[in-house]
């Protein structure tokens, strides 16, 4: 899954990946470049539901300006997921003094791994 978001005003997006079947893949790349006095929330939820599941993803930012960007990323390893392998990355580039990011990344583990 590829997202790319572009933006000057106020948005929210959440995406959820979810993944029920044993074995199942999901590779999640998203891109935003905000400017001006863009407001974005971005909610990334990947639920690992099946055993043996894998996600990865990668979003990538660059501000300007008074922008801002909230990034919420999600991993959600439910009890019925034992062997589930999950990883979340962000990176962010700003490239004004008043541009602002704000990542927060959260773990919930469910099995006895």
């Amino acid at each position: 899954l590829t997202i790319i978001l572009t933006g000057i005003g106020r948005a929210q997006h959440r995406i959820e990946i979810i993944l029920q079947e044993e074995g199942a893949r999901a590779t999640i790349f998203g891109a935003t470049a905000l400017s001006g006095s863009a407001h974005q929330t971005i909610e990334l939820v990947q639920e690992h539901q099946a055993p043996n599941t894998i996600s990865n993803s990668l979003f990538l930012s660059g501000l300007t300006e008074q922008a801002v960007l909230k990034y919420e990323g999600k991993i959600n390893i439910f009890k019925t997921a034992p062997g589930a392998d999950a990883a979340l990355y962000t990176k962010n580039l700003l490239l004004s003094n008043t541009a602002r990011v704000s990542a927060m990344p959260s773990l919930e583990v469910n099995t006895n791994q």
